[in-house]
């Protein structure tokens, strides 16, 4: 709405503010999901290196059975962290308070100076030194 030149309503600022609440709740728990999902991956996978000390192929072991925790996690945190810049993108871009709402004004390029040229005084004549 106030795109289309009226000034948000309060029940408008609720709304939108609900919604970005909400947002960064569900990317808030994308990111803890995801953390929590690697660290175990990779905490089991250290656990079984260090207990096995390299006479037992581990590695095999661990990608065969616990790499997708630690892909998935790190799936979850980008998602849950590109979520979080999209809420606090929004958040900052439209959420303007009731009191400070003004529509900027208008400039109709009357009394704009227009800028020199790119090329003013970077080339010389031919004849010149």
């Amino acid at each position: 709405m106030a795109l289309a030149g009226h000034p948000p309503t309060e029940l408008g600022l609720a709304a939108a503010a609900e919604a970005n609440l909400k947002k960064r709740r569900e990317a808030t728990g994308n990111v803890v999901q995801g953390s929590v999902m690697a660290s175990f991956s990779l905490l089991i996978g250290l656990i079984g290196f260090i207990f096995t000390r390299g006479r037992f192929p581990w590695l095999v072991i661990w990608t065969l059975f616990f790499s997708w925790m630690a892909c998935w996690g790190a799936i979850s945190i980008s998602v849950g962290l590109a979520g979080l810049i999209g809420a606090k993108l929004t958040s900052d871009s439209s959420n303007p308070t009731l009191d400070s709402y003004t529509v900027p004004p208008r400039d109709s390029g009357m009394n704009v100076i227009p800028p020199g040229s790119v090329t003013d005084h970077t080339t010389r004549q031919l004849g010149q030194k």
